[in-house]
């Protein structure tokens, strides 16, 4: 069964779940890598930024993929959990996506379409047959 979201991806996910979160005191610091992390008796004690910035927290969240996470894996966090040093070894694939906003609904299939025999392995789907009507008069 696919999911399909009932609006555009920030506008109904994205944006919402950011502001929850900013509103119970989470802080994101967007486009500033870690550079490091600080590990003591099994908890993680500081990010380290690569602006030099040291970060103290109750609670840390890694939303990296895991070939960016894997070099952040020291000795005393891969002790603090073993499944960690395991990150560079694992292999995935990218996926990417694209939004076309169209003045007008082009309903080609209900549901999803595949193209079974593009090369890159294409889908497609005319999402606003998921959408309340009014969402498309503020896109296209």
């Amino acid at each position: 069964m696919a999911r399909v979201l009932n609006g555009p991806t920030h506008d109904v996910w994205l944006d919402p779940w950011l502001l929850y979160l900013r509103q119970r005191g989470v802080d994101f610091r967007f486009g500033t890598p870690v550079a490091a992390l600080d590990c003591e008796q099994g908890r993680i004690t500081a990010a380290r930024l690569s602006s030099d910035e040291v970060v103290h927290s109750d609670y840390y969240v890694s939303a990296l993929p895991a070939e960016r996470m894997a070099p952040l894996v020291n000795e005393r966090l891969a002790a603090a959990d073993p499944q960690l040093a395991h990150l560079s070894s694992l292999s995935g694939g990218w996926m990417t996506g694209l939004q076309f906003f169209l003045r007008r609904d082009l309903r080609l299939a209900p549901g999803h379409l595949i193209f079974a025999d593009s090369p890159w392995a294409l889908t497609g789907i005319s999402q606003p047959q998921f959408w309340t009507p009014d969402v498309l008069k503020t896109f296209g």
